[in-house]
């Protein structure tokens, strides 16, 4: 089997996935301060216009698990809303 390459961030979002994390631990991640410079130089080169096809994609990829990111903080906030109505 081949193995799967991803992203140091990816593997942040697959761990909060795969590890068995609580909803207040989910709802608590951040991204690491590295990935969030590299979002931002990635951002300020696509308004500058200076952004590379290959830079491109990265942000693209960065910004899918930004949104799966949210979508798993929701889905947190509402188990620990239902746990806490038990």
């Amino acid at each position: 089997m081949a193995s799967l390459t991803t992203t140091p961030y990816e593997e942040l979002v697959i761990g909060l996935v795969t590890e068995g994390r609580t909803p207040e631990e989910i709802m608590t991640f951040r991204a690491t301060p590295e990935a969030q410079r590299r979002v931002e130089e990635l951002i300020a080169k696509e308004h500058a216009g200076t952004l590379t096809v290959e830079e491109s994609v990265e942000l693209d990829s960065h910004m899918q698990f930004n949104h799966l990111v949210i979508l798993l903080k929701a889905r947190a906030a509402e188990i620990q809303a239902s746990q806490q109505e038990s």
